[in-house]
């Protein structure tokens, strides 16, 4: 076992410690070994993790409410939180398995979630309502959403003549943390681990801001 993968573990199993404190150790582990960086990225260089929501992967209803619940409020690079990104596994059948998952949740979604275009490199463990969202804009997905539809899908154009940041979102991308594939291939549950910390982190933020109302 490579030292690395053992004081990864060794803090992801470290229940003494919450969660969130967890991931953001093994965070910095990963960027010291240099087997993670940050990049920018378009959301049409990213697909979904096959292993978020315990293999669920999101919902396309929930991607289109969310979405709605954004662009009343403003698409802003300050709401996003931490993005985080796997890149696709070296290893042929591994990707393809990646693959595969995400054109099966097109497929189901009836033509609300955007096609696999067959250049991404990474998988959204974290930001992958928005993600998805934004590349749904791009591709002009049907919607459920009235408001932010023309002729029931959605409209780049008309979404992105609001002056938030929307626009510069799709076409620029935002920095994520990326993930080398060798850490999963090395550690298989971190990808979902790290994806239960980031959710029990955003829940404890919406939760201060309800407070706050």
């Amino acid at each position: 076992m490579e030292p690395w993968v053992k004081e990864l573990l060794d803090v992801k199993e470290n229940t003494s410690l919450a969660i969130n404190k967890r991931a953001d150790e093994i965070l910095k582990i990963l960027m010291r070994c240099k087997l993670a960086y940050k990049q920018t990225l378009l959301p049409n260089m990213l697909l979904v993790h096959q292993d978020n929501r315990s293999g669920a992967m999101l919902n396309s209803f929930d991607v289109h409410a969310k979405g709605k619940t954004m662009a009343d409020i403003g698409f802003s690079y300050s709401k996003l939180g931490q993005s985080i990104a796997m890149e696709l596994p070296a290893d042929p059948s591994a990707r393809a398995h990646v693959i595969k998952c995400n054109e099966k949740l097109v497929s189901l979604s009836q033509g609300m979630l955007p096609a696999v275009n067959g250049n991404e490199r990474w998988s959204t463990i974290s930001t992958s309502h928005t993600t998805s969202f934004l590349k749904a804009v791009e591709q002009q997905c049907k919607t459920p959403e009235n408001d932010l539809s023309a002729g029931g899908c959605l409209s780049f154009d008309l979404l992105s003549s609001k002056g938030d940041d929307l626009k510069a979102m799709i076409c620029t991308g935002w920095e994520w943390t990326c993930i080398c594939a060798e850490v999963e291939k090395q550690c298989p549950s971190l990808p979902a681990f790290l994806q239960q910390a980031l959710n029990s982190t955003l829940l404890k933020i919406n939760f201060l801001c309800l407070l706050n109302l």
